[in-house]
């Protein structure tokens, strides 16, 4: 068994936001020098592998057929903003395939922990997604990557009860709500109190 299994993927600065936006392709090329400066990525027991892409199957998991359909077809006629400042989510021309390998890469990671291939695995993915409801793509978040690979586990591969723990300054509050209706899923989330999305409090 090898032991850490790190996902990336170059389709991953595809999906442009803006160089002033702070969710920009520069999140990922900060984390890759830094893995380079401190040559974590020539340690033996680490591996890189690239994304793979999501299917309709797999992303309707969370989301409704005609949501994803929808995001696919705002993209394709050039893309956007999709709601507001803040809760807004830019879209450019690729980011809805962008987004399926985002997904795609999240299932890798379970995937191949699962099949006992890997100790543990971390998935250096965007767009975010700990945002997204499930008809509704919101602070930054087109597809909510972790509760879709959530919901693979349990769903597909028939893994009983699954742990998220979200640690991040803002609450997820999409995911908190695709899983508030069932025992089946621990969503435990670590972030700052009174700012954005403003849910979360205890």
């Amino acid at each position: 068994m090898e032991e850490t299994l790190i996902i990336y993927d170059d389709i991953f600065l595809d999906h442009l936001t803006g160089p002033e936006h702070p969710e920009n392709p520069d999140r990922l090329r900060a984390i890759l020098k830094g893995l380079r400066k401190f040559k974590l990525l020539e340690n033996p027991k680490i591996k890189l592998e690239r994304s793979r892409k999501a299917v309709m199957d797999e992303i309707c998991l969370v989301h409704s057929e005609k949501y994803v359909d929808f995001i696919e077809e705002f993209c394709r006629k050039g893309g956007g903003i999709l709601g507001t400042w803040g809760g807004g989510v830019v879209c450019s021309r690729r980011s809805f395939e962008v987004a399926c390998y985002a997904v795609g890469g999240a299932l890798k990671a379970v995937d191949e922990v699962l099949n006992g291939k890997y100790r543990n695995s971390i998935a250096l993915i965007r767009p975010p997604g700990h945002h997204a409801s499930i008809e509704l793509p919101y602070g930054f978040c087109i597809f909510n990557n972790v509760a879709i690979a959530a919901k693979y586990l349990m769903d597909v591969k028939g893994v009983a009860k699954v742990a998220i723990l979200d640690v991040d300054a803002h609450h997820g509050n999409g995911t908190q709500e695709v899983f508030e209706e069932t025992s089946k899923v621990l969503y435990v989330s670590f972030h700052q109190d009174r700012i954005f999305p403003g849910t979360g409090s205890i």
